[in-house]
């Protein structure tokens, strides 16, 4: 009886992990950018579209439930 008890109430916690990263709100946590530089800016002759191109730097971070680097 005790063993069934640990195994459902191992499956249950197991479970509590996966659903509270799947509904974590990501827009909480801190973004990875690091740094933004803009290196060139163009703008079309009506002055209604810019287009701008920036360098931007990110801090690595490893998501451990995924496994991969960003």
């Amino acid at each position: 009886m005790k063993k069934w008890l640990w195994i459902m109430l191992s499956f249950g916690v197991i479970f509590l992990v996966f659903v509270m990263n799947h509904f974590l709100d990501k827009s909480q946590q801190q973004p990875n950018m690091i740094l933004s530089v803009s290196l060139t800016t163009s703008t079309s002759p009506n002055q209604r579209n810019i287009v701008e191109v920036k360098k931007m730097l990110y801090k690595q971070t490893t998501d451990y439930f995924d496994y991969e680097q960003k």
